[in-house]
């Protein structure tokens, strides 16, 4: 019995361990599973980048081939000292061309500006001095009629000419050889000519790679992202008199500092390098066609650069030497003068020689400075100095394949929920505690040895989550997120779309995403002048209980509250709970508003107040919204030219002397949702800071509500704009001033008349299209 009696507790216990196990593997799964799925977020992801930003400024071994590169620095104090001088910035480019030739005869090997030249010199500031040694040439031919003297002053007022300076920077950057120009890809709405074109593409000819940007792009080697159509380039003949051209595009993650660059670019289908690439290459005697893109590397003679999958270099930044590779312009300018007058310099004589020097600015006022893993403010030569380090010391950030940490994390996780089952819960905080140290310190030791980038913040977590979870604080976490979540939103909106919102908690993060939206901009006419008039308590009040108003009709109509601005009320709809009729809701919003300031305004007469009016603008397309903000304080708004388009017709209701106008896109999606309203177009306008014209309706009202004169009348102005608009100006007039008899307040036929009468009088060209420029906005 007994015997029987113990088979079966054996059989009971190998079945209680059995469940142990694996209860503790599927937490262990579930930790890992966990981990890996919010490691994908924007949140982690920046935090394992300060992770790796404490190991840049900490844990990096010092470089070998450091003392090779020089940063020239034009900071703050060279640009104050030598404004005497050489006058404010931007300085003579002379200045630039004695710098090359004295680094020259000092030995440098390849120079490097981090600067932009890219508009010839327009003038020319001249000093007290030169016009006295002027005046004392002049005199000295007056006295003597010397060949020598006129031979003189001929050369000084050539050097006054403005070109003077970028003729000599061509000359020198010529004879030199060894000088790379910078310049800037931008991805441009303005197409450039197909000469403009032409003449880009030959000045980049000989900075270019052997492969083009088709080939690199069908074989997945570099992200669309690295490619542009527009570039700003240096001066045609400094390009075309210099060792190359090369980009000085710098990225952000979205945590804000630079941590990676794209090392070789595209501009249209020819491949750039970067600055420090170009240089580098000229530097190790690698013509930029022998430098070869393959997948997730880039090979430079020897040296082989790893990429990721988006043809990006992630730079290892280290907190080493830097300062001491870095010499003021001023020393290097005291330099040349002193060697020039045989005098010794204040830098040793070959301090440049066989040296990789990069010229640039840390000056706030020139706008090169940038957020790095090292400090808030880094100059961008600094960045181009550490991708210049990793590639002559042959050392680069290297990551670990793209299966590695999630079996890493499974593993840690596993290991975490086994050794929680079997200990009591003090014991295995102690022993989670200890595996999540011990894994940070493995991370820090192989990167301070090998240059790799462990990730800490997944597994991390992972090891975390299987704690938690194995201890039921998961149900409390959550519900803690949701309070935050609620707190966050109930700031700014209403309750029915903060409940949409807690549905999906990833939409608090920073950042936004696309949509297709209507935006409504409101704002009250001549308010400053009507505020000047009246007690502010007055004032005050009436804004108060308009803005009430104003808001209720957005909510109304399910939109979102952006903000107020002044008395101006902003508005979107269609966004954050998407909606397929958000131009009929805003269309609906705008109406409303015009009947509760009629009502407001029937209350303000009788309680003896001035009445209000305002004007509104409508747009519909796509724009970017979201939270947008800092971390501690941001609001739900949205951003893009959709937005911009909006702002520019409120106050384009002026120029018309209408209350409500909309765009064409806005009048197409809200007759589809709703045939009742009634749209009277406007004229084609460019609006203000805009290029390409745009058509604009007046939003008039709801076709119920039309009496049947009020239709022939704008049946009367859309023949007039009709017969306007083909050049019929004595017809439209005629067109014109029926309406007036019939509407005589009526904004857009008192514009047209005026312009029909000043056609008569005064034909316009040939090229005349009817389009009307927005002059203020």
């Amino acid at each position: 019995m007994n015997k029987f009696y113990g088979i079966n507790s054996n059989i009971f216990y190998n079945s209680f361990m059995k469940k142990k196990i694996i209860f503790s593997f599927a937490i262990g799964m579930l930790g890992a599973v966990l981990a890996l799925a919010v490691g994908n977020t924007d949140f982690i992801q920046a935090l394992e980048r300060q992770t790796l930003d404490i190991k840049f400024r900490n844990f990096v071994r010092p470089f070998s081939n450091e003392s090779n590169i020089v940063i020239i620095d034009i900071n703050e104090d060279a640009i104050k000292d030598l404004e005497p001088d050489l006058g404010r910035w931007p300085w003579p480019r002379e200045v630039h061309a004695n710098l090359i030739s004295y680094l020259v005869r000092d030995g440098a090997k390849v120079i490097a500006f981090d600067i932009l030249f890219s508009e010839r010199t327009a003038r020319k500031e001249v000093d007290e001095k030169k016009i006295q040694d002027l005046i004392g040439l002049i005199d000295k031919i007056e006295q003597h009629q010397t060949s020598s003297s006129i031979g003189q002053l001929r050369s000084e007022i050539n050097s006054l000419k403005p070109s003077a300076g970028d003729d000599a920077l061509v000359r020198v950057s010529e004879a030199a050889g060894n000088v790379i120009y910078a310049s800037i890809f931008t991805k441009s709405l303005q197409h450039c000519t197909d000469t403009e074109i032409e003449n880009q593409k030959r000045l980049l000819s000989k900075s270019a790679l052997s492969q083009t940007v088709s080939e690199v792009i069908g074989s997945k080697i570099i992200s669309r992202e690295a490619v542009f159509d527009d570039v700003t380039l240096p001066l045609s003949a400094l390009a075309l008199s210099s060792k190359g051209v090369a980009h000085i595009n710098f990225n952000s993650d979205l945590d804000g500092p630079s941590r990676w660059t794209y090392p070789i670019s595209g501009y249209l289908d020819i491949l750039v390098p970067s600055l420090p690439i170009a240089a580098c290459a000229a530097y190790l005697g690698v013509s930029v066609k022998d430098i070869k893109l393959e997948h997730n590397s880039l090979k430079i003679a020897d040296r082989i650069l790893p990429l990721d999958s988006q043809g990006r270099y992630h730079i290892l930044f280290h907190n080493t030497s830097k300062d001491s590779a870095s010499v003021s312009f001023v020393n290097v300018l005291l330099s040349s003068l002193l060697a020039a007058e045989g005098k010794p310099p204040l830098l040793p004589q070959g301090y440049f020689k066989n040296k990789l020097v990069f010229i640039g600015s840390s000056a706030a006022g020139l706008f090169d400075l940038r957020a790095t893993p090292l400090s808030s403010i880094t100059p961008g030569s600094e960045i181009h100095y550490h991708v210049a380090s990793n590639i002559l010391s042959n050392r680069f950030l290297r990551s670990t394949p793209s299966w590695f940490i999630p079996l890493l994390s499974v593993l840690l996780a596993l290991l975490t929920s086994m050794i929680g089952f079997r200990l009591k819960p003090i014991t295995s905080l102690i022993w989670t505690l200890l595996i999540l140290s011990g894994y940070i310190s493995f991370s820090i030791l192989i990167f301070y040895l090998a240059d790799v980038w462990l990730e800490i913040a997944v597994p991390s977590i992972a090891v975390a989550l299987s704690y938690l979870t194995l201890l039921t604080y998961k149900y409390m976490t959550e519900l803690r997120e949701k309070n935050r979540i609620k707190s966050a939103f109930s700031r700014y909106l209403a309750p029915a779309v903060m409940e949409d919102i807690l549905s999906d908690p990833s939409k608090l993060r920073l950042g936004g995403e696309r949509r297709n939206v209507s935006v409504l901009f409101s704002d009250i006419k001549s308010f400053t002048t009507y505020s000047e008039n009246i007690d502010p308590e007055i004032v005050s009040s009436m804004l108060n209980e308009y803005l009430t108003h104003m808001t209720s009709c957005v909510f109304r109509n399910h939109g979102i509250l952006d903000k107020y601005i002044g008395d101006a009320v902003m508005a979107e709809f269609g966004a954050p709970i998407p909606s397929e009729d958000h131009a009929a809701r805003a269309c609906r919003t705008a109406i409303d508003m015009l009947s509760e300031l009629e009502q407001l305004n029937e209350k303000w007469n009788k309680e003896g107040k001035k009445p209000f009016e305002f004007r509104i603008g409508i747009n519909s397309g796509a724009a970017v919204v979201g939270n947008m903000g800092s971390d501690q304080l941001f609001d739900y708004t949205a951003l893009g030219v959709t937005v911009n388009t909006a702002a520019r017709l409120e106050p384009l209701c002026k120029d018309f002397g209408v209350t409500c106008l909309i765009s064409e896109t806005t009048k197409e999606f809200a007759e589809k949702d709703d045939s009742n309203m009634f749209f009277r177009e406007i004229g084609r306008v460019i609006l203000k800071g805009m290029i390409k014209p745009l058509k604009v309706f007046e939003l008039v009202g709801l076709k119920n509500t039309f009496d049947e004169l009020k239709l022939k009348a704008l049946q009367l102005f859309s023949e007039g704009y009709s017969l306007y608009c083909e050049r019929e100006f004595i017809s439209a007039m005629q067109k014109f001033k029926e309406v007036l008899e019939i509407s005589p307040k009526d904004g857009p036929s008192q514009i047209y008349l005026k312009l029909t009468e000043k056609f008569i009088n005064s034909p316009p060209d040939k090229n005349w299209t009817g389009v009307y420029n927005q002059e203020t906005k």
